[in-house]
């Protein structure tokens, strides 16, 4: 059966106090509505009935693409081959809970943005969270209003346009407020970044801290016109360098 393109998978793992740990991303991309209709069939029933809830075209085919980018990293770290058994909920606060008998704690994070959707699944032990956002110029005068006045002195410290790193900082926050569950409804002022350190100016690279939640720390890459952060414990032992690479290398010969 014909699927979304799948552009990147991949997955890491690390042990910790004597437990193996699995964390899987998948991102796919959708180019217009009617392609994404091509998984409705890996819908749970409850997940149907939400398409069917007289949402406009564009907004389906953003679920679509991020439903199924969900399940393909949740199908094998859960065991599921059956993407329709996987059923995820949405919580009170509007972030995705995963429903399977055999979920085996595991979480997920989505994320969409134009003709992508991309998720990170992890095991609920190890928050994360994912966002991805296109590098927009007609939005620089929002960022820079959410921005505090110690962000605001090192913007022209990171080695990328003005737009780039202000969408870098964007999504950092973004992924840090699906790992707290608050979602865009919290001051901003209070997901505070500190100063990024790059770690691979050519690979469009940056690792962030934040000043008020220091128990995390937000890897972000810049590929295209596009930026991708995700946030997840300091104290996960992890390198993404390899995945960024790979993230970044994929998707520009994919996307431009």
């Amino acid at each position: 059966m014909v699927r979304l393109p799948v552009l990147v998978e991949h997955e890491w793992s690390n042990t910790e106090r004597g437990e193996q740990r699995y964390f899987r991303f998948s991102l796919c991309y959708s180019s217009n509505y009617t392609q994404s209709l091509q998984v409705v069939d890996i819908l749970h029933p409850y997940e149907l009935d939400y398409l069917n809830q007289g949402l406009a075209d564009r907004r389906k085919q953003s679920y679509l693409a991020g439903r199924y980018a969900a399940k393909c990293s949740l199908s094998g770290a859960i065991g599921e081959g059956r993407l329709n058994q996987i059923w995820i909920d949405r919580g009170i606060l509007d972030h995705p809970i995963v429903v399977h008998p055999n979920k085996q704690n595991m979480q997920v994070s989505i994320t969409h943005c134009d003709e992508l959707g991309a998720a990170l699944a992890f095991p609920e032990a190890v928050p994360m969270g994912i966002d991805i956002e296109r590098i927009d110029p007609t939005r620089i005068d929002l960022f820079l209003s959410q921005l505090t006045d110690w962000e605001k002195g090192f913007i022209e410290d990171l080695p990328f346009s003005t737009e780039a790193t202000l969408t870098m900082f964007w999504t950092a926050k973004e992924s840090l407020s699906k790992v707290l569950k608050t979602g865009l409804t919290t001051c901003f002022s209070l997901y505070e970044l500190q100063k990024p350190t790059t770690v691979d100016v050519d690979a469009g690279i940056v690792r962030s801290l934040f000043t008020h939640f220091p128990q995390y720390q937000t890897v972000s890459v810049i590929f295209g016109m596009y930026v991708c952060s995700i946030t997840y414990p300091k104290k996960l032992c992890i390198d993404f360098t390899q995945f960024l690479n790979t993230l970044n290398e994929r998707l520009r010969l994919c996307l431009t």
